[in-house]
């Protein structure tokens, strides 16, 4: 996941009946106001792909796990699996080795 001593976005997958742009647009907007290198290389990959960003309110940063706040009225969640628990998402997943999964959800699901 590092490209010319910088994190970059490799991989976007989305559940069935879920479209990619609708993702990373609510995770970009999100970690834009993140500071962490990992949040960074999302909101690159956003702002190149649409420009600009839907306006974030409520952001809130759980330290180690990840984001969270209120894009376009959604309640949104970008982080790890286990700050995704904590909203009652479970994750059934195994990381790539030598990638770093971040999962994005929404509204509950």
């Amino acid at each position: 996941m590092v490209a010319t001593g910088r994190m970059s976005l490799v991989e976007i997958t989305v559940l069935e009946g879920e479209h990619e742009d609708q993702v990373l647009r609510l995770a970009g907007a999100l970690e834009h106001a993140s500071e962490h290198p990992i949040a960074k290389a999302i909101s690159t990959a956003a702002l190149e792909r649409f420009g600009t960003l839907p306006t974030v309110t409520n952001f809130q940063n759980t330290s180690g796990l990840g984001v969270q706040g209120v894009v376009d009225d959604k309640a949104v969640v970008v982080g790890r699996a286990t700050l995704l628990a904590d909203w009652g998402i479970h994750v059934d997943h195994t990381p790539a080795q030598g990638r770093t999964d971040v999962f994005v959800a929404w509204d509950g699901k």
